[in-house]
């Protein structure tokens, strides 16, 4: 059943603009009561001020995404849209956008306007040209989420860093999508939360990866192109966990780039670099002591190479064996003969602000050619070189020597990761490669290969967002670098380079859609933590009938005149939270609706419910609430109360709807067979299916057959052929 006249009228508030809105409406149309209260609603709240919020998971603004759903012709949901729109028209035309055909035109819209309400009467025709692809880039902008969890580290010019750690300002280090380049990008916004009821965790682990972020996050990644011989695509595609995890056609993930900064490099010759590695070693262990520095060597076959090294450098030395096979060494026996090239700290003077075993901070101007000299000494002193060039494996038994090197190869454009080991002494080990190949491909069509999964979270879990010009960071979970998608500000890169950006937009859209567009564009999983779980959706059916609707003006005047005003205030009181009334009423309620019984094909309403009531909240505190004072100020029952009223008539309205909601493609198809049978009264022949769904015979066969082997559907050879019945009419 659809949101009735009564329903609606009981959430309409006491008082207010959108309650004399709501009054106005209604004498000019006859479209559902409950239309007019969403429309209101997004109409105020298109004239909130920018920095109008409250903390909740986050900070939470004053936008509405409001979506009308009706029957075609029948339910008007166009005119409700046009009265919310003429009244908006007169007070603030500036305020009223036009649905761009692009992200890139979206973006350029709300720079110039950052709020905005866009009406949409026709959206049915934007879920089937999005469904085709034109549109998908334009739902991820409007769905996009801040979000990246804990546990990952960012990669900034001044290193690594943790949440908490990076600052709005930082200068991070970025992929430029459009050039698949390394960039330096500002930091433009910092913030972290708890992961939302419902919401899942995207994660993928493996040799090479160890990823983990929440469904919504973004991916860059590019496909196996035919046309470069099925190498990486030139572009890249964005996509979001859960359609990572939904996707089985193979994919490259970025694990580095080419620089376009430049690394200045260091002082210091191919050889004094050389001798720098051999010195920073962990297990052949440097040590600077009080009179010198002694260099250990147990494989013989370097020995003769590490005395060239010294002699080139004109570095004075003594050698002698201080252990010799067979003899204790510590708690191990030695295997081999150590040897131990002793050099005086006079002759390594020169070399002493080079000699920090943690890697010295200059040394990160290190440009690519001396950072390649340096990692295949470091290779030959402590690692193994597993192919030709530079891949192989590093050990050491120093953090910050490993963070460090990670941040050399990852600015000189490498691949890098690390793993630990456990030694019998305690101490931990880090064994890190690095490789010049920048992106690694992932199958997850073949059984052999990871794939993405969504995950429950552990309750409590938080994750956090760095927001950077470039809309990409540089990450690293547990030693393994990706580069990802950040929580970005909404920006475009102009074809001159010049970066478009809207640091704090705020759009409303109020759209119309028909039921019949909904059940064949939209499925499960647009609803359940998806682009259409953002949307409070209104499901009404006109009962009121006027034989001439000539419209009564009263209201125009004053409702212009408020909205005028308050769409040219640029300050209010902004919510510090719940007073203790409403804090308790709050409880009661999200705890109902987080625990209530829902259809699986619409459980994500658990978790956008709430926080589309703090919105309507705040809209309702910016109507009639203490948010006009201009102080901040605790959210009452006032203002509660009829956003949960209004929630509700949202909730019943996907309740209902969701008989209509297939959970995969093969459902919907499954309903529109049956749907077809009993078109032609329960009975009906595989040609006259054919002239409905006008789809080609294969799928609908197909379909058929399940349906038969399920026993809702029988052939039969009758005298005008092969006809199917319908058995079970009662569950589609």
């Amino acid at each position: 059943m659809p949101v009735t006249e009564a329903e609606a009228a009981a959430a309409v508030p006491k008082q207010g603009w959108l309650r004399t809105y709501v009054l106005h409406a209604l004498n000019q149309t006859t479209s559902p009561l409950v239309y007019h209260l969403g429309v209101g609603l997004t109409i105020l709240g298109t004239t909130c001020p920018l920095a109008y919020g409250m903390p909740y998971a986050g900070t939470l603004r004053a936008n509405n995404f409001c979506l009308l759903v009706g029957r075609s012709g029948e339910d008007q949901k166009s005119s409700a849209l046009a009265v919310g729109k003429s009244i908006l028209d007169q007070a603030a035309a500036p305020l009223i956008g036009d649905f761009p055909g692009s992200p890139e035109g979206l973006i350029d819209s709300l720079a110039r306007r950052p709020s905005q309400f866009i009406p949409i009467s026709e959206f049915g025709k934007f879920l089937s040209s999005a469904q085709r692809g034109y549109f998908e880039p334009t739902k991820t902008l409007l769905a996009d989420l801040w979000d990246c969890c804990q546990g990952t580290e960012i990669l900034t010019e001044s290193g690594w860093k943790k949440d908490g750690e990076v600052k709005v300002g930082d200068t991070a280090i970025c992929l430029d999508p459009t050039t698949d380049t390394l960039v330096h990008s500002k930091v433009l916004a910092v913030g972290s939360r708890e992961v939302r009821p419902g919401e899942k965790m995207a994660v993928l682990k493996g040799h090479n990866h160890d990823i983990r972020t929440t469904e919504g996050h973004r991916y860059y990644i590019k496909y196996r192109d035919p046309s470069q011989n099925y190498k990486p695509s030139p572009r890249y595609l964005v996509k979001t966990g859960k359609e990572m995890a939904a996707r089985r056609s193979s994919f490259y993930l970025p694990f580095s780039a080419e620089p376009t900064f430049d690394q200045p490099g260091v002082d210091l010759t191919d050889d004094e670099l050389r001798f720098i590695a051999w010195a920073l070693t962990d297990s052949s262990l440097p040590e600077v002591t009080g009179s010198g520095l002694n260099l250990y060597q147990a494989e013989h076959k370097h020995l003769d190479r590490i005395r060239a090294l010294l002699q080139r450098l004109s570095l004075p030395y003594t050698e002698k064996v201080t252990a010799e096979k067979g003899r204790a060494q510590g708690q191990y026996i030695a295997t081999s003969d150590i040897w131990t090239l002793y050099i005086k700290k006079a002759d390594i003077a020169p070399y002493t602000q080079w000699l920090d075993k943690d890697l010295p901070l200059p040394l990160l101007k290190m440009s690519k050619n001396q950072f390649e000299v340096f990692w295949k000494e470091l290779l030959l002193a402590d690692g193994e070189q597993t192919e030709k060039g530079l891949k192989g494996l590093l050990w050491s038994t120093r953090e910050p020597f490993i963070d460090r090197l990670q941040h050399l190869a990852v600015i000189n454009g490498y691949a890098t990761q690390y793993g630990v080991q456990e030694l019998p002494s305690g101490k931990t080990a880090y064994r890190m490669s690095i490789n010049p190949q920048r992106h690694v491909l992932t199958d997850p069509g073949n059984k052999k290969s990871i794939r993405f999964k969504l995950v429950n979270p552990e309750p409590g879990t938080r994750v956090w967002c760095a927001t950077t010009e470039h809309g990409t960071l540089v990450t690293r979970r547990n030693g393994k670098v990706v580069i990802l998608g950040n929580c970005h500000s909404t920006q475009r890169t102009k074809a001159n380079n010049k970066i478009v950006r809207v640091d704090n937009p705020r759009l409303s859209i109020g759209a119309a859609c028909s039921i019949p567009y909904l059940e064949k564009h939209t499925l499960a999983e647009d609803w359940t933590g998806g682009f259409m779980g953002r949307w409070m959706v209104l499901y009404g059916k006109r009962e009121r009938n006027d034989p001439d609707p000539i419209g009564d003006q009263t209201h125009v005047s004053w409702l212009t005149t408020e909205i005028r005003n308050r769409a040219t205030t640029t300050t209010a009181g902004f919510c510090m939270g719940l007073d203790n009334q409403a804090r308790q009423r709050w409880a009661q309620w999200y705890n109902d609706i987080t625990n209530r019984k829902l259809p699986e094909n619409i459980i994500g309403i658990r978790s956008r419910a709430p926080s589309m009531a703090r919105k309507a909240a705040l809209i309702y505190g910016w109507d009639f609430g203490a948010a006009l004072a201009g102080q901040p100020w605790l959210m009452g029952l006032d203002v509660l109360e009829p956003a949960i009223a209004l929630i509700e008539l949202h909730v019943k309205s996907l309740v209902h709807l969701s008989d209509v909601i297939a959970e995969h493609p093969d459902a919907r198809l499954r309903r529109a067979v049956m749907q077809a049978i009993m078109t032609h009264g329960g009975v009906s022949t595989l040609g006259e299916i054919l002239s409905i769904l006008k789809m080609r015979k294969r799928p609908i066969a197909e379909m058929l057959d399940s349906l038969m082997e399920e026993g809702r559907v029988s052939r039969q050879k009758t005298t005008l052929g092969i006809v199917y019945t319908l058995h079970s009419r009662s569950s589609f």
